[in-house]
């Protein structure tokens, strides 16, 4: 797994936060040596990566019955602007999420946004309470482009940062 993310202060109190997350598993003995288990399954705020507008650990290849088969490599983009309503304690922000999980790492499409096995799309809007000696709670919803299910709103619940 690589991890990369970056906070830029734009104007006034505005931060503009972004990420990216790759994830590759192999094995000498092919699909038979990769547990199901540690295979890639991005969506919701789940913990293989967070694309929200879509159900937890449901972004990924699927099957000829529309059932899902967790990947081997995952790619993923999460874009968000924030903006404090109280300083330190309560913030408000928009975003945009991409990202998938392929069956193996030459599948990766890291900037196709059309295809239905390129990058799923979200946007949406959330806010975050900061609370000492508890942590970070946020809420958001999301838009999924992209749902097996059809595109529209879902809603996410968290504890912690998703950065």
């Amino acid at each position: 797994l690589f991890d990369a993310s970056k906070y830029q202060r734009l104007w006034w109190k505005f931060v503009l936060a972004g990420k990216v997350r790759l994830g590759v598993i192999d094995s000498p003995d092919g699909d038979a040596g990769i547990p199901y288990s540690e295979r890639f399954a991005p969506g919701g705020t789940y913990q293989d990566g967070v694309i929200r507008g879509y159900e937890d650990g449901t972004v990924g290849p699927r099957n000829t019955d529309g059932g899902l088969l967790r990947g081997r490599s995952e790619l993923i983009y999460n874009l968000e602007l924030q903006m404090p309503i109280v300083d330190q304690q309560i913030y408000v922000l928009v975003f945009a999420d991409a990202g998938n999980a392929w069956l193996s790492g030459k599948a990766v499409k890291p900037f196709d946004l059309d295809r239905t096995d390129g990058l799923k799309k979200s946007v949406g809007a959330g806010f975050r309470i900061v609370i000492p000696g508890l942590g970070t709670i946020g809420f958001d919803f999301g838009y999924g482009y992209n749902n097996p299910d059809g595109a529209g709103w879902k809603p996410h619940f968290q504890l912690g940062t998703t950065f």
